[in-house]
């Protein structure tokens, strides 16, 4: 019986761990059904993103989901909870950056603009330029521009994507085509030549 415990934990593991990644291309394929499986195979406490290192709750997945789903009502519900529980990480560790560029992506969530630039720029201004390759991202800003373009500052998200473009760990030309983050600024013609 310990054995066939075992093998059905480790039968589960592998759909755990790349429960992130399962999550992520539902989004980009704007798949909620696919995204609702995911997502039910991430852990309760919340899952580490793909930038590395920065925790993001499960309720901001399930915020997400809502949003693909278009329920407004179950998205801002979700990113409240989600933000409420980054806010007490933010002030648990002050030092520590990432929970306060987790904090900025979600109050974008919730249209909270002004609170979600001044975070993200205080990240982004906290963080040395090259601290680690987990960490790159944030610390290039080549998270400002589509935080910038979900806060409505399309100018400025549009002026610092063709900064974060020129770098090597900026957005990638398929992540510029399919992830839903970039979709504030798809419409403009300077996203497209950006790309």
């Amino acid at each position: 019986m310990l054995c066939l415990t075992r093998l059905k934990a480790k039968a589960r593991s592998p759909q755990r761990e790349v429960a992130d990644l399962s999550f992520r291309l539902a989004l980009y394929e704007r798949d909620p059904t696919k995204a609702a499986r995911a997502l039910a195979n991430m852990p309760r406490e919340g899952k580490i993103d793909l930038i590395g290192s920065v925790p993001f709750p499960h309720t901001w997945y399930e915020g997400l989901l809502a949003k693909l789903r278009q329920d407004i009502a179950a998205a801002r519900s979700a990113f409240t909870a989600a933000r409420a529980e980054t806010e007490k990480l933010v002030h648990a560790q002050p030092e520590n950056v990432t929970p306060l560029a987790v904090l900025a992506l979600i109050d974008a969530g919730v249209r909270r603009q002004r609170e979600a630039i001044r975070e993200g720029r205080t990240a982004c201004d906290i963080l040395p330029a090259y601290k680690g390759c987990s960490r790159r991202r944030l610390a290039n800003g080549q998270s400002r521009p589509h935080l910038c373009g979900s806060t409505g500052e399309k100018d400025v998200a549009l002026e610092q994507l063709e900064v974060v473009n020129k770098l090597v760990s900026g957005p990638s030309y398929g992540e510029l085509h399919l992830n839903p983050d970039w979709d504030p600024l798809r419409g403009d013609p300077r996203f497209r030549e950006a790309r």
